[in-house]
This record gives structure tokens, sequence and C-alpha cells, in this order.
């Protein structure tokens, strides 16, 4: 019958990071457990146990490459190639200026 409301969904709602990691220690504190937590903040256990893992991967990533990304280390080494690619291809350069010098010099003495 039409007299029947439907239920409307609830909007679902924006978790920050720092929000996420803070019911992630909760859970980690084992106070109560991982379903009590759960059903206190409205998530589910798996929503819970991906925020875990990709908490604990961003720690575990920090503690790798002394504070730095896996994405900044390879940025690092990108720049670090580019500034020696560029420092050969000025030396080049330089040396094909002076040589292109040398022969114009050469060819306007008598």
């Amino acid at each position: 019958m039409m007299s029947e409301q439907r239920k409307q969904p609830e909007k679902r709602r924006r978790w920050t990071a720092k929000a996420k990691m803070e019911v992630v220690l909760e859970g980690l504190k084992g106070e109560e457990t991982i379903a009590e937590l759960c059903r206190r903040h409205g998530i589910t256990q798996s929503m819970y146990y991906e925020w875990q893992e990709t908490m604990l991967k961003a720690g575990l990533e920090g503690l790798t490459h002394s504070g730095k990304s896996s994405r900044e280390a390879e940025l690092e080494k990108q720049l670090k190639q580019a500034e020696r690619t560029i420092g050969r291809l000025t030396m080049e350069n330089e040396l094909y200026q002076k040589k292109t010098d040398w022969i114009a010099a050469r060819r306007k003495k008598p």
C-alpha cells in the first residue's frame, strides 16, 4: 500500500584519516571487542580491518624508508637520475660549444 513509508538510507559518513586512526587504535587497545567497537562507531568489522591493515602498512613503510613513503623514495631516486643526466648534458653542451667556437676561430684565420 501507499501508506507504507520507505526508509530513507542514511547518508554515508566521511571519516577523516585521524578519526580512522583513532578507531583503529581503540581496537588495538583491546578494551572491548572489535564487534562492540564497530557497533559503537557505526562501521562494519570489515571496514575496521581494512583501516587497520592500511594503517599498519603505512607505519611499516614509514619505518622502512626512514620516514619516507616508497613513492617519495622512488621520486628521489628519479630526481637524482635526472640531475646526473642534466649534469652530463651540460658538460657535453659546453664541450660542443667550445669545439664550435674553436672551429669558427680557425676558419676566420687567413
